[in-house]
């Protein structure tokens, strides 16, 4: 797991479900690319809104399409740490690698350290595949910060940590609290290279949706010190980030669109970018052409 990108991908939508064709012919496009892997059912996937069957759907789907050296991440969180442990197991019966759970955040006040931490324990401990807890308080209203993680660092299935907050200081205390064996994977694009110089394991940004092996390249740069033209990467790629991400999920399924993939509507009550809005996103994706053939 260390060392790689593993987007957090898109659930394609047609008539308001999930529809499993679209989805196979992304995940056999993406095949073709240098990411790590797939995050399915995360906050891009629009998991909350997709029904119990899609959910099954999607993950069987993503196995079993997917390139066998592709590494699949699976989001299980439910408010309930009963129902977090059930989608779990499901989730590694199809065939899921690692649980990606983020916080239960219904009734925040009570999301307390020692809550959340016997709530991670418990799912560690029912399941059959190693467990990320995803830090993201732009989504939940809470952040977990270097004394939680620290000590569910210390569980054997417990296995890392993805932190969407691009705080380099609790990044790197990630690091120091967890060690070397721990998996830190960031879903901030923005501070994507910084992070890597305070250690993190690799991405999981939705916008490595978009132009993929344009990220991994930026990252394999950094590993092999050829850190300017990691930079120059970054100038060219962070501008598209902001301007697509502003739409969210449904910004990634425009850019999707016009890049030769399935992108389709988001569900309601998320909506596509506007006319307007598609061609900001299509005039960001032409400088990022322009940007790397320079």
């Amino acid at each position: 797991m260390k060392n790689k990108i593993i987007p957090p991908i898109s659930t394609p939508v047609v008539d308001e479900k999930a529809n499993q064709e679209k989805l196979k012919f992304n995940i056999e496009k993406m095949n073709a690319t240098k990411v790590g892997g797939y995050l399915v059912l995360g906050s891009n996937g629009e998991s909350v809104l997709l029904t119990e069957n899609e959910k099954l759907m999607v993950i069987e789907t993503v196995r079993q399409y997917a390139s066998s050296e592709k590494i699949l991440v699976v989001g299980t969180a439910e408010e309930s740490t009963r129902g977090t442990i059930t989608l779990t197991k499901k989730a590694a019966e199809l065939g899921a690698d690692y649980a990606l759970i983020g916080n239960p955040n219904y009734f925040k006040a009570a999301m307390t350290t020692p809550n959340l931490y016997d709530h991670y324990v418990a799912v560690a401990e029912a399941s059959t595949i190693p467990v990320i807890p995803y830090n993201s308080p732009g989504f939940t209203g809470i952040n977990m910060g270097p004394d939680l993680i620290g000590k569910l660092s210390g569980h054997p299935n417990i296995c890392g940590v993805k932190d969407g907050t691009g705080n380099m200081a609790q990044l790197a205390a990630f690091r120091r609290l967890g060690g070397e064996d721990f998996l830190i994977f960031t879903g901030n694009a923005p501070t994507f290279l910084a992070a890597l110089f305070v250690g993190v394991s690799g991405g999981m940004m939705p916008i490595a949706n978009i132009h993929p092996d344009l990220w991994v390249g930026m990252m394999e740069n950094y590993y092999k010190g050829n850190i300017a033209e990691a930079r120059r990467m970054e100038a060219i790629l962070v501008p598209m980030t902001s301007v697509i991400m502003k739409y969210g999920a449904g910004g990634i399924k425009a850019a999707m669109d016009i890049l030769g993939y399935y992108g389709g509507p988001p569900l309601m009550p998320l909506k596509a970018p506007s006319r307007e809005g598609i061609d900001e996103i299509r005039s960001a994706l032409d400088k990022v052409e322009e940007g790397m053939g320079a």
